[in-house]
């Protein structure tokens, strides 16, 4: 038979919760240290119905569209190398919160705004939106690939094998 202490009783009762809240918040906290920070994300934008899109089934995202300077930025890009015509067809995109070989854009974060996050383009500094800025916003589904906005994102963008700088 099995003797249980007045003392594993305190402890079951009182603080078990308070050391398993304890426990759940450093677990929260170390999550940036556990996953893989220089992972490269990838996504594939394309032209459908007068937007730049992209779908990422993994995350929920059918014909998430870019908007409001990111679309501008597409568009900047794949015009300036004379590929706009087959980067509409679809192309690769691939972001990461750390500098990578072969990224050709970084994108430094401004603010929080609605909702989403305000970027501009720190190594284009002559894109211009459809307001005339350099900016681009970042909708909320930027938050399914991180938890908080990057500081910086680092940029690559590839038309079938051809690599877009």
């Amino acid at each position: 038979m099995k003797r249980v202490s007045s003392y594993s009783i305190v402890f079951t009762k009182q603080l078990k919760p308070k050391y398993m809240n304890m426990i759940t918040t450093i677990k929260k906290s170390m999550q940036q240290f556990i996953q893989p920070q220089n992972a490269l994300l990838i996504i594939h934008p394309y032209y459908h119905k007068e937007a730049w899109v992209f779908d990422d089934e993994e995350k929920g995202l059918v014909k998430e569209p870019f908007v409001a300077g990111a679309d501008d930025f597409i568009e900047y890009i794949l015009a300036k190398m004379g590929q706009l015509a087959k980067g509409r067809k679809g192309f690769s995109l691939i972001f990461s919160q750390l500098p990578f070989k072969g990224q050709q854009h970084v994108l430094l974060y401004q603010k929080k705004a609605f909702g989403g996050s305000l970027y501009t383009v720190e190594s284009e500094p002559d894109f211009r939106n459809h307001e005339d800025v350099n900016q681009m916003w970042l909708c909320p589904a930027l938050f399914k690939y991180f938890k908080k906005a990057p500081k910086r994102l680092y940029v690559q963008l590839k038309v079938k094998e051809a690599l877009v700088k």
